[in-house]
């Protein structure tokens, strides 16, 4: 299949579920992206479009999404060629080419004279594809007051469709990462990770959550000195903590480590 008859195939599947959707400006999104990309080849030897195409398939053939989306999918990486470094061993790096394609997004839009929101929506989907993702629930809020949680889920389809287009290398990996952090918007969405508490007048929550909050402390402390104590012993051996009760006359806690299923090793 040519890239052109890839193209038509996209555009064949967004008008099976939208007809309504923005073809002119979808297609603009291509053809900028074709010419972005024109001298870009893949690993494989193939031409760079391919990819975005890809991605651009996935979010409207899995996913239904609308045009600024598939136009995000189509302007994602326009900014590699111009990030392109090499090391000393050759491979190609492109650091930076998230902002960088951004930029060139907005200003493919700012000619097509797309209203505020639509330049907006894309600009921050690209400028974000490929940054790092929040890794706990603090993170996660914070984040989320930059893109909102429909703009951060928006994010995620595209990130997801990302990893799909590309090779198999390391795609479980990345994967699990969009996972974890689908996880964390499903907490951040819900008020305060449980139901909404009934408060009364006789209760000191001052004094509560001090006790909760010792509480906590206390959990990862134990939990940081069992860690602890297991790097020991597997680096050390099952003997090399024992309890002072297991020295005592009589104890048999030694010589039950040195068997193997009731048998001396």
């Amino acid at each position: 299949m040519t890239i052109q008859e890839q193209y038509e195939n996209l555009e064949k599947t967004v008008r099976g579920y939208n007809p309504a959707a923005d073809f002119q400006h979808i297609r603009a999104a291509f053809e900028f992206a074709a010419e972005a990309h024109k001298d870009q080849k893949r690993k494989s030897g193939e031409p760079y479009i391919i990819h975005p195409l890809a991605v651009a398939q996935i979010v409207a053939e899995e996913l239904r999404l609308d045009s600024e989306s598939i136009e995000a999918a189509l302007l994602h990486d326009v900014g590699k060629p111009d990030c392109c470094t090499r090391d000393g061993q050759g491979i190609s790096h492109f650091y930076g080419h998230n902002r960088r394609s951004a930029e060139l997004a907005r200003q493919a839009l700012l000619r097509l004279k797309c209203d505020r929101n639509t330049r907006e929506r894309v600009e921050l989907l690209v400028s974000l594809h490929d940054r790092s993702l929040p890794e706990d629930l603090p993170q996660t809020r914070r984040f989320l007051a930059k893109t909102g949680l429909d703009g951060a889920r928006e994010l995620l389809v595209l990130r997801r469709a990302d990893v799909m287009a590309q090779s198999e290398y390391q795609r479980k990996y990345k994967l699990g990462q969009l996972d974890a952090f689908a996880r964390l918007l499903d907490e951040a969405e819900a008020p305060n990770g449980h139901e909404a508490e009934q408060m009364d007048l006789f209760t000191d929550y001052a004094v509560r959550e001090q006790q909760e909050q010792g509480g906590e402390a206390a959990h990862v402390r134990e939990r940081k000195l069992q860690e602890a104590m297991l790097g020991i012993k597997k680096r050390y051996g099952k003997n090399a903590i024992l309890k002072g009760m297991n020295l005592e006359d009589g104890a048999t806690a030694k010589e039950r480590n040195q068997t193997i299923g009731g048998h001396q090793a």
